[in-house]
């Protein structure tokens, strides 16, 4: 999937993120760019822990790497 700032797309720039799994589906999902992020973190008053901030990077990553391991299985299984 592709993942897009949604606040990006809505001034008009490209605001591509980032893939995510799963990588051969190529719809569209939106998150926010780091930019982006703070200045809503900065207006809300609060201030995201950090552990927040890397919960999505770190959840794509176990699934890429899940649906590598996947992969790998099927093809030595087909050997």
């Amino acid at each position: 999937m592709k993942v897009f700032c949604a606040w990006c797309v809505k001034e008009g720039k490209s605001g591509f993120l980032r893939d995510k799994a799963p990588l051969d589906d190529q719809r569209e999902t939106h998150g926010l760019c780091p930019a982006h992020f703070s200045s809503l973190n900065a207006r809300s008053g609060r201030v995201a822990h950090w552990s927040q901030c890397l919960s999505i990077p770190l959840h794509d990553l176990y699934w890429g790497m899940n649906w590598w391991l996947q992969r790998l299985v099927r093809t030595i299984r087909l050997l």
